[in-house]
């Protein structure tokens, strides 16, 4: 199980989100941040937990020409050595047995969506200038209940399956390196923020693979931050409708084209 963290210029994020890495119940096989341009304080902090983490932790770096999140997780799926891949993105802070869940319902034939509970603004700050974690019973959670870890549910509960999703988040997912290379990644064309993720999922779904929706299990935490632009969203929005009516399986600028 190898972990993919996207990062932009927010140590103070990235800094939690390493400690939540830490106290995993069972710890990634390699941690690999995938940096989007980001400043000299970003790599003097993971230079700080290279001995911290329980496993190597590699810092993969592109230059910054705005924002271009699907390319950066390329160069992350390129990076990496696994055979199976977790997706996080360095504003999610993770519950203990978050990499032990995502063990557990890994399945050839299908890709895995998780959840994720929502922190306010008030709380988020308050987080990031403390030692304390997020837990279910905080004031300030939104979406308490996806913060709710009942594994010993039916697993027709807690990993439904799905031919498609109305919704796609990359901040809590996970693939068969196998899978991703079948589709060439992500989409490069994609810069600027949306809807990327939902694109990528579209065309592994093209493949024949089918989704696990996750419930109660592999939680995470958002912390709080400013929408992002939509000012690329009809560019973008046109390149996701192409793949869904031409029923595309591989993009032309991915993983190979890096």
């Amino acid at each position: 199980m190898f972990l993919i963290v996207t990062t932009y210029n927010w140590p103070e994020a990235l800094r939690k989100v390493l400690d939540s890495i830490a106290l995993q119940t069972v710890p990634p096989f390699e941690v690999i941040i995938a940096d989007d341009g980001s400043s000299a304080s970003t790599k003097q902090l993971l230079e700080a937990y290279q001995s911290k983490l329980k496993c190597p932790l590699i810092h993969c770096w592109q230059e910054d020409r705005g924002f271009r999140v699907a390319r950066n997780r390329n160069h992350g799926i390129v990076t990496s050595k696994g055979d199976y891949i977790v997706f996080i993105d360095g504003d999610m802070i993770l519950a203990p047995k978050f990499i032990e869940d995502h063990i557990a319902v890994a399945e050839p034939g299908y890709f895995v969506q998780g959840r994720r509970a929502y922190l306010n603004e008030q709380v988020s700050s308050m987080l990031l200038t403390t030692e304390k974690m997020p837990h279910i019973f905080m004031k300030g959670v939104k979406h308490r209940e996806q913060a709710m870890r009942l594994a010993f549910l039916p697993k027709s509960i807690t990993e439904s399956k799905r031919s498609s999703l109305a919704r796609a988040m990359t901040a809590n997912c996970a693939f068969w390196r196998d899978d991703v290379y079948r589709v060439n990644g992500f989409n490069n064309d994609f810069e600027g923020w949306g809807p990327e993720d939902i694109e990528f999922f579209q065309r592994l779904f093209n493949t024949g693979l089918k989704c696990k929706k996750l419930n109660f299990k592999s939680n995470c935490y958002h912390i709080y931050h400013p929408s992002s632009s939509t000012a690329s969203l009809a560019h973008n929005h046109k390149l996701l409708d192409d793949t869904i009516k031409q029923q595309l399986v591989e993009c032309e600028n991915g993983l190979r084209q890096l």
